[in-house]
């Protein structure tokens, strides 16, 4: 993939603590490095959501998710089986591995990941690192398939906000690791 001087500029606004909307392969996402508290914090005030709710991390790839879980080879294999399937996006509830996380919304034992089948935003978060990925709309609202449908006050908000598309044009399906269990369809 080409990086663009569009996506150039979201990397580096992700890797100096700015905030992001960027295409993924289900829904439109708000993000910004999952280390820059004080993004994380905003994100949280523009999508009127608690600061200690619990975010998912987009990640490039299995081996970075890796660095952050503790997955097991079952894990591993089950993920990798459905980041096969091209008609859903998931993301995995995984244990976390016992690193510092800075940011009260992964106060809890787990994380959730995300490996988007976009390749916008696995270059973000190859070349950023980790990125937080949240829907890029208020909570509660309709998460935004399409740019025009991402409220002028979010767009507003943020430091980079990128346009491209999002084949899948549905949130992912959530998976906790630990029971197989699908927490959301």
């Amino acid at each position: 993939m080409r990086i663009t001087a569009e996506i150039k500029d979201a990397i580096k606004a992700a890797k100096t603590g700015g905030t992001i909307i960027y295409p993924t392969d289900t829904v439109y996402g708000i993000g910004c490095s999952m280390f820059a508290n004080s993004a994380i914090d905003k994100i949280c005030e523009i999508k009127k959501r608690e600061k200690g709710k619990p975010l998912s991390v987009a990640f490039c790839d299995l081996e970075q998710a890796s660095q952050y879980s503790t997955l097991s080879n079952e894990d591993r294999e089950f993920i990798a089986k459905k980041l096969e399937d091209k008609e859903n996006g998931h993301t995995f509830i995984a244990k976390k591995k016992s690193i510092m996380f800075l940011h009260q919304c992964f106060n809890g034992p787990t994380i959730g990941i995300r490996i988007p089948n976009n390749e916008t935003a696995k270059a973000i978060a190859r070349e950023a690192g980790p990125i937080i990925t949240t829907s890029a709309n208020v909570s509660g609202e309709k998460a935004p398939v399409e740019f025009s449908e991402i409220s002028q006050e979010v767009v507003n908000f943020v430091d980079v906000a990128l346009q491209g598309n999002c084949e899948l044009k549905k949130q992912s399906i959530i998976i906790d690791l630990s029971t197989k269990k699908v927490l959301r369809e």
